[in-house]
């Protein structure tokens, strides 16, 4: 798999080279545009003229936030290193919606939910430019199921059977996807997506990082541990403390607010009852 999508010369940039990561996540972002859109024309939170400038912050935020991590991930070389870390990418991308919806009057917790499911594009079509350039690659393995990259531009070691971790990160984000999607009707309180999205991305991330086997990504505890697998349980804890928080601010009213109608419904028609039964008796003792 050649990790170079195309090379082009263009006027006063000169000759660019362009990978397949950034080509695919670029393919990403733009399905989760066309997916926000359709959440914008449901839910009426954005007017259809404020999606694009939301999502260009959100986007810009995603680059710095990822670059920023990937900066502080120890690894080899110094100075300004380029690449992404995907987590970065995502707190920098919720931080771009939070500071859109907050400008604008927009619930922040309300704007993040809705920015749930369309935010794993990114990411997940993100994985498969992962896989055709080679990079985030796993440990060697003899199992049946093994890939192994041979393109002498390849990131990964080549010609030996490694872990296809890019897959796993495909198909744990393609379901964390679908799980999202298919209950964004159904959110019990503002903020339940978006820790759902967090505390689950970061459970899967941490099991795929376990069949991790570049050691660029950084490595703790005689290697056993890498920062992404740090970054994780961080994540989960914020994600299930904020997560019980949001749940008692707003859903706990809102049970309480239907347990009242519920009682005095029930009430109600225990009085309507009453006053019949009293009527049929008193119509029975008429001459």
């Amino acid at each position: 798999m050649n990790p170079v999508a195309f090379e082009i010369d263009l006027p006063l940039l000169g000759h660019l080279t362009v990978g397949w990561y950034g080509v695919m996540t670029m393919l990403g972002f733009n399905a989760a545009v066309g997916l926000a859109y359709l959440e914008v024309r449901r839910t009426r939170l954005f007017r259809s003229d404020e999606l694009l400038p939301v999502m260009l912050t959100a986007g810009a935020a995603a680059l710095i936030g990822g670059h920023l991590l990937y900066q502080l991930t120890p690894g080899p070389g110094q100075g300004w290193r380029s690449g992404l870390v995907l987590y970065g990418a995502i707190l920098g991308g919720a931080a771009g919606v939070a500071f859109a919806a907050k400008r604008r009057g927009v619930p922040v917790w309300t704007a993040l939910d809705m920015a749930a499911a369309p935010g794993v594009l990114p990411p997940l079509v993100g994985r498969i430019g992962c896989l055709l350039a080679g990079c985030c690659y796993g440990r060697a393995c003899d199992l049946p199921w093994a890939i192994q990259f041979v393109h002498p531009l390849s990131l990964a070691p080549r010609g030996v059977s490694l872990h296809p971790t890019q897959v796993y990160a495909i198909g744990m984000l393609t379901a964390l996807f679908a799980f999202l999607w298919l209950r964004r009707r159904r959110i019990a309180f503002p903020g339940q997506s978006a820790m759902l999205y967090l505390g689950l991305y970061s459970i899967g991330r941490f099991v795929v990082e376990m069949f991790r086997g570049d050691e660029v990504r950084g490595l703790f505890l005689a290697g056993t541990v890498s920062f992404s697998q740090l970054i994780a349980l961080g994540c989960l804890t914020w994600a299930v403390i904020q997560y019980r928080l949001l749940r008692s601010r707003y859903a706990g009213p809102r049970e309480a607010a239907a347990r009242a109608r519920d009682s005095s419904s029930r009430g109600s028609r225990r009085g309507i009852d009453a006053a019949a039964t009293g009527s049929t008796r008193f119509g029975s003792r008429a001459p």
